[in-house]
């Protein structure tokens, strides 16, 4: 198995990028908080808000947390709208409107939506 040496960082720093990366990691932290401050959805608040977080438990309890589509009960299972938050916002904490999925069927239900995040394909 080959590995790839270590190169420097895109920044132009004394530092090395990280395995796999193109950035050290003091620039891959600066980036990604750049990104989070000014790029990233609004909802993505929402989603980080103590309110949706006591939502997912509730749901979790009067659900199960079992992906609706290959009945998967263990790994990465995401608590997915069926109306997404930006069509109607007012049924985002309502439970007749989320289901639970794994990780690999949510992605391909939001990749047949559109993309990432939903309908509007943005990133």
């Amino acid at each position: 198995m080959s590995t790839r040496p270590a190169r420097p960082c895109v920044e132009r720093c004394s530092s090395l990028a990280v395995p796999g990366g193109d950035r050290c990691r003091r620039h891959k932290r600066a980036r990604q908080q750049a990104y989070n401050q000014h790029q990233r959805p609004a909802r993505h608040a929402f989603y980080q808000s103590s309110e949706w977080k006591r939502f997912k438990v509730e749901a979790a309890n009067e659900l199960g947390r079992q992906c609706v589509d290959c009945g998967k009960t263990t790994g990465r299972l995401d608590l997915d709208h069926n109306v997404s938050i930006d069509e109607r916002p007012d049924l985002a904490l309502e439970m007749s409107n989320v289901q639970w999925r794994c990780g690999s069927c949510h992605s391909r239900k939001t990749a047949k939506e559109g993309g990432r995040w939903g309908r509007e394909g943005t990133r």
